[in-house]
């Protein structure tokens, strides 16, 4: 009986929060194959736009430690103030977000289905 409440309880709270992501027509019309097709599509522009925000991250690292180390920056991550990261830490951030924006690239399709699905819904 507890458990039975506390799915009651998380389902009037995903109805809710789907009817306002959602049109509430769509979504309470929608049986439940619809229903579940639809929160795999919303995770998933969640997962990417979070992909684009974990790469853009690494990009400003690797880019902050590169204009330290070139000239001879400021106290980054509680360094001493007047210090420069090793080169080995510098060519090592550099190399992973390289490799991240790769695999980034590698998704371009599905990032500009993304976007211009979010471009289509504002224009609604």
């Amino acid at each position: 009986k507890f458990c039975q409440g506390i799915l009651s309880t998380a389902r009037s709270i995903l109805d809710a929060f789907m009817s306002i992501v959602i049109s509430s027509d769509q979504w309470r019309k929608a049986d439940s194959f619809q229903r579940q097709r639809t929160l795999a599509r919303l995770v998933s522009q969640i997962s990417l736009v979070l992909e684009v925000i974990v790469g853009a991250v690494l990009f400003g690292d690797a880019i902050q430690a590169f204009w330290g180390f070139s000239f001879g920056g400021g106290a980054t991550s509680g360094a001493v103030v007047g210090t420069r990261l090793p080169l080995k830490i510098v060519v090592g951030k550099m190399a992973c977000a390289h490799l991240y924006i790769n695999f980034l690239l590698s998704r371009r399709r599905k990032i500009h289905a993304l976007v211009g699905s979010i471009r289509f819904r504002n224009n609604e």
